[in-house]
């Protein structure tokens, strides 16, 4: 048995391009690139194949094209190729009895009977897409220009890969925001991701892609407060690291989270702000324990009235144990959240710490530092401890003139206090006026004239009814008595009432000793870890 085997032999054609061609029809211009194969073993005409050079036109069916013979092989001869494709077309519609000749592109339908083969249904559906590309470099997406946010995610199809249900990225960076707290000029501003609180409110109220710039915008945020307050954060490493996912109250969410970075949420003028709510640096922006409050207006019974004190409820004074909750950052993985528990130390044998309540601050969101956490819960314990009341009272404009939420003020009445004080005013003429006294000289007194930035002390000398000190003139004052006990508060809120005067709310601000806030300056002995 002999096995025969059909191979294509390995002949190298030879090619003649661009070969002009006739034909029995009126077309012109068709040429053709012809491949010509000689038989090796008796250099004879074996075959040949063509392809479309140039297309012409004026060709129709039935024509006879040829190519003509190329080179002297015996048996080479002419190509003839027919167009004739009259087997693929169908016979025509009757005419008139095509009546949607144009339904297939139209999609529309005369008559209630027909009825289209993707009426219930797409006729093709696109199941499956995958396009690769490679770059040199990663794809530029600015924010301020497309005004989203990107994440690419790029996966290698495999038979195991069945389902996507969740999607876990850790993001370095977010949006870009005014980096306020940069120091720039105005004119200079200087924008880029942030963790500092103050630049986030301040994108928020005044951005134009994703902020309130419409309602609240620049006119309407104290801007120089705000930098204050981004340098206090970052002076004091007080680092919001959140993410905003669901669309928030704005008022609630800055004055929620402002509490958290020891800030006051403002509003004077009709603009908002934030501001530190402790004392500080002028110039490293950095907490100051020790730094006695400046103290800004004098108040007492002889320009408030309807003074009213409230205490706060017994469970409010009630001290806790408090346990803040963090977020230890691991970079590119899964953060755990951490926790520190402290309560107020006391000697006191009669007090048992452990059945103290428990109370509970969550800053996981967005608290990464353990030190700003613990500086918080510390804070809170002690104005638990320290602060048990509040005042409201009326007074004039003019006595309230320039003061603003978050100043300290010093309030001295017989209604607050339970010995008996000795206060007054100064006419602008020297006329002293005092209250329960009249005949005062040679005394030590706390004055305070409206309009000025601080309370002072000076000697009250008086001779027939009159100061023979003209700073005086126009001033508050009260007499500063051995046993007095300081009373100093925090304004809360300043308005105006029906009436024309301004109402002053504010929160008691304990001192130590020697004259500072009783609620920051504390050692880390005063509070027992558990």
């Amino acid at each position: 048995m002999v096995k025969y085997e059909m191979k294509e032999a390995d002949v190298d054609p030879t090619v003649h391009t661009n070969i002009s061609t006739s034909t029995s029809g009126n077309g012109s211009g068709l040429t053709v690139n012809l491949k010509v194969y000689i038989d090796p073993t008796n250099n004879s005409y074996a075959g040949a194949r063509w392809e479309i050079n140039e297309r012409g036109s004026g060709y129709r069916d039935t024509d006879t094209v040829s190519i003509p013979a190329t080179g002297d092989f015996p048996g080479l001869n002419n190509i003839d190729i027919v167009t004739d494709f009259s087997e693929f077309v169908s016979e025509p519609w009757p005419e008139g009895k095509n009546l949607n000749p144009f339904d297939a592109i139209t999609d529309y339908y005369q008559y209630d009977a027909e009825r289209s083969s993707h009426q219930d249904g797409p006729e093709h559906e696109i199941v499956y897409v995958n396009e690769q590309s490679s770059t040199t470099k990663s794809p530029s997406y600015e924010f301020e220009q497309a005004g989203i946010a990107n994440v690419a995610l790029r996966l290698s199809s495999s038979k195991e890969w069945n389902s996507f249900s969740q999607f876990s990225a850790y993001i370095k960076e977010g949006i870009k925001v005014e980096n306020i707290a940069k120091g720039r000029p105005a004119d200079l501003p200087i924008f880029g991701p942030t963790n500092l609180f103050p630049e986030i409110v301040y994108a928020l109220l005044t951005d134009r892609k994703f902020g309130l710039a419409d309602l609240v915008g620049v006119p309407s945020v104290d801007k120089d407060r705000m930098v204050i307050a981004a340098k206090f954060c970052e002076a004091n490493e007080f680092y919001w690291d959140g993410v905003i996912t669901d669309k928030q109250n704005i008022r609630e969410f800055i004055y929620q989270n402002a509490i958290f970075n020891l800030l006051d949420f403002t509003i004077l003028g009709g603009k908002f702000s934030l501001f530190p709510s402790v004392p500080f640096d002028s110039s490293s922006f950095e907490i100051l324990k020790e730094q006695r409050p400046t103290v800004k207006a004098l108040f007492t019974d002889g320009n408030t009235r309807n003074l009213k004190v409230s205490f706060l409820a017994p469970e409010e004074r009630q001290n806790f144990i408090g346990t803040v909750y963090f977020r230890k950052e691991i970079p590119n993985g899964f953060s755990e959240t951490m926790s520190k528990t402290f309560a107020i130390d006391t000697d006191d044998e009669n007090i048992i710490v452990e059945k103290f309540p428990v109370e509970v601050f969550d800053m996981s969101d967005f608290c990464t530092n353990e030190n700003h956490a613990e500086a918080f819960l510390k804070h809170a314990l002690k104005i638990r401890e320290k602060v048990d009341h509040g005042i409201k009272f009326e007074t004039t404009p003019q006595s309230a003139l320039g003061l603003k939420p978050g100043d300290y003020i010093r309030f001295i009445s017989e209604a607050t206090h339970t010995s008996r004080f000795e206060n007054g005013v100064i006419s602008p003429d020297g006329v002293v006026q005092s209250v329960g006294n009249n005949s005062l000289n040679n005394v030590n007194i706390y004055h305070w004239k409206p309009g000025t930035q601080e309370v002072g002390e000076a000697v009250l000398n008086v001779e027939n009814g009159r100061t023979t000190n003209a700073n005086l003139y126009g001033s508050v004052f009260t007499v500063k008595q051995t046993t007095e006990s300081n009373r100093l508060y925090k304004t809360e809120s300043i308005t105006y009432t029906d009436e024309g005067l301004i109402e002053v709310s504010a929160s008691h601000a304990p001192l130590l000793s020697d004259g500072t806030l009783a609620t920051i300056n504390y050692s880390d002995t005063d509070f027992r870890p558990l």
